[in-house]
């Protein structure tokens, strides 16, 4: 887990942040998007995962980090 301080001009907030741009994890694909793009969760936070089918478990590294989601690509098919 990463934090991350967000100061305002009235108040300071501190913002838990699951995962972060170039992380590496080995996760399950729990489920297809209906794009037809992977779909596993860390914390809650749900990581598309483009290639990737449900019971893959797979090397990804996050690429895009949103608010409400994550996008990662396949960078090893097995864990290592």
């Amino acid at each position: 887990m990463f934090l991350m301080s967000v100061t305002s001009r009235h108040c300071s907030v501190l913002l838990r942040k699951d995962v972060v741009v170039g992380q590496e994890l080995t996760l399950e694909i729990q489920e297809l998007s209906r794009r037809g793009d992977g779909i596993a969760r860390v914390n809650g936070k749900v990581i598309f995962v483009p290639g990737a089918k449900p019971r893959d478990i797979v090397k990804l590294q996050i690429t895009r980090v949103m608010p409400n989601h994550a996008e990662a690509v396949v960078i090893a098919p097995q864990p290592i």
